[in-house]
């Protein structure tokens, strides 16, 4: 199997794991009455903080990555652009969707939202190998 198929499958497989950790935490404050909006995003934390670390020691391990200091920061700034995407995914869903739709429903629906920014974020800033080359402003 090659490299990048293999890494690709090792995101999915961390990914599918952290959206259950999620999905749990942002059902679980819901069932205490926090508003949706909220909810996702203390969602999208627990999901995070979860993924971070999988992602790190297994699926992107081989990986010469740049700095973990500075990776660690590209990481939250990836969390506040994905728990955006994710607040304002739950906030346009629920004011299209039917009043009656269930809010485990929107929240699933925003995830796919939120799972293509975060994805995208992640191979190409977070998790950027030293040997992929570096775009700069002058260039």
């Amino acid at each position: 199997m090659s490299r990048k198929r293999h890494e690709f499958l090792r995101y999915g497989a961390t990914v599918a794991l952290g959206l259950i950790v999620d999905l749990a935490a942002a059902r679980s404050v819901l069932a205490i009455g926090v508003p949706i909006e909220l909810a996702a995003v203390i969602g999208v934390a627990f999901g995070a903080i979860f993924n971070f670390v999988v992602l790190d020691l297994w699926a992107f391990a081989g990986q010469k990555a740049k700095g973990s200091g500075s990776r660690r920061l590209r990481y939250l700034g990836a969390l506040g652009v994905t728990m955006a995407v994710r607040a304002a995914a739950v906030w346009v869903l629920a004011a299209l969707l039917p009043a009656q739709t269930a809010p485990m429903v929107i929240l699933c629906l925003a995830v796919g939202v939120s799972f293509t920014a975060n994805f995208l974020l992640s191979k190409h800033w977070v998790f950027q190998r030293d040997d992929q080359p570096q775009s700069t402003s002058g260039e």
